[in-house]
């Protein structure tokens, strides 16, 4: 009987590798798109970089695709090639700098760019750009990347001049995460006086990611750069469904005495008699060291992760409740990935980018059913 249970495990699990997983609820996705898109009354740049925030950009990309999304946004040209070979022939913006040594594929690929800098745009220029298709980026206010108000025009110029199609106009808020609306307003001001004096027809004009699109209304955008959001996240109160949940499995399970010492460097001993479950999972999977002493949750119950993470593993004291190859929650329904965050000192993007190609990406509907099954360094076949 014993045999029967456990070959049934290993069976159902076997795509996994490891046995630990990410799970993905489509529904909630796709219900995220449409909440966005209906809040704000605009259209999406549906923003896939960081291959979809975790949870892998053309799975994503293909759900933004149904339901009638028709711009992803990327953060360099790997990633919107990525796309461009997984067959999706929707526009694609690349939203940071791009190498013009590679200019000829971003034609051959049609592919939108966004002006880093005047420099750039000035290099640009000296190239045959013709059917080129751009944003012009600017900077408001982020002093990351884009052009400031006053070289907008100049460049705007250069570029129509050699043909390019100059087919939006952007920028980014600094703290729109941050409840700093007038910050925010000072910045949507200074976009919205240089679009303005434009005095150029964009089809696409954006400035909200999802914070902004959830906490902060324009008149002059066409469109919101939604990505976090897509998975349910924002750092303001609203109707957004969390998409991505992560387990592992409880692989071993020993009885250790009071005293003894756990893990690297002996850090964590035990001031009792106690069981020490094992998981397959570690920092080489996103799993920050920093996670050791907070909790996850296997059976109803929260249980310590005890003694330091390990590059593949980690330990957790438990009780009678756990047995071998349990479900073990590190985020999800019953911890929130936000309080994850908060306790880390760092954001939830920090946490979802962070969670490495080991790990399986499970696709599940509302019911929970599985739909699909990915393994970023496998599949079924060759198993």
């Amino acid at each position: 009987m014993i045999f029967l249970i456990f070959f049934k495990w290993v069976y159902n699990k076997s795509v996994m590798l490891r046995d630990s997983y990410i799970k993905i609820n489509i529904d909630n996705y796709r219900y995220n798109i449409n909440y966005l898109r209906n809040k704000t009354n605009k259209q999406m740049i549906g923003i896939i970089k960081a291959n979809g925030y975790g949870a892998i950009d053309y799975k994503c990309a293909s759900l933004l695709q149904k339901e009638g999304v028709k711009i992803f946004g990327v953060s360099s040209l790997s990633e919107a090639l990525s796309l461009r070979k997984h067959g999706f022939k929707e526009e694609i913006l690349i939203l940071g700098y791009v190498n013009l040594a590679y200019l000829n594929t971003i034609l051959k690929n049609d592919l939108s760019i966004t002006t880093v800098s005047e420099t750039f745009v000035k290099e640009l220029v000296k190239k045959e750009i013709k059917g080129l298709k751009v944003h012009l980026k600017i900077d408001t206010g982020m002093n990351r990347i884009g052009l400031f108000d006053e070289e907008a025009k100049e460049c705007l110029k250069l570029l129509k001049e050699k043909g390019a199609l100059v087919e939006g106009i952007f920028t980014h808020y600094a703290s729109s995460d941050e409840k700093d609306e007038e910050f925010t307003k000072r910045q949507y001001e200074r976009f919205l006086k240089t679009v303005k004096s434009l005095d150029h027809d964009f089809k696409y004009i954006h400035t909200a990611n999802t914070d902004a699109s959830i906490n902060f209304k324009d008149e002059i955008s066409t469109h919101v750069r939604c990505g976090l959001g897509l998975l349910g996240y924002s750092s303001f109160k609203s109707d957004l469904r969390p998409c991505v949940s992560l387990y592992t499995t409880i692989v071993n399970l020993k009885r250790v005495k009071k005293g003894e010492g756990i893990s690297y460097g002996q850090t964590y001993h035990l001031d009792k008699d106690a069981y020490i479950a094992t998981l397959p999972i570690g920092y080489a999977d996103g799993i920050l060291r920093a996670n050791k002493g907070r909790k996850v949750y296997v059976n109803g119950r929260y249980y310590p992760i005890v003694g330091n993470i390990c590059m593949d593993q980690m330990m957790i004291e438990v009780d009678e409740n756990c047995h071998l190859f349990d479900e073990v929650e590190i985020f999800g329904e019953h911890i929130n990935i936000e309080e994850m965050a908060k306790d880390l000192g760092t954001i939830s993007y920090e946490i979802l980018t962070s969670l490495s190609d080991r790990l399986t990406r499970e696709y599940v509907n509302a019911q929970g059913e599985i739909i699909d099954i990915y393994t970023p360094r496998f599949n079924e076949e060759e198993l």
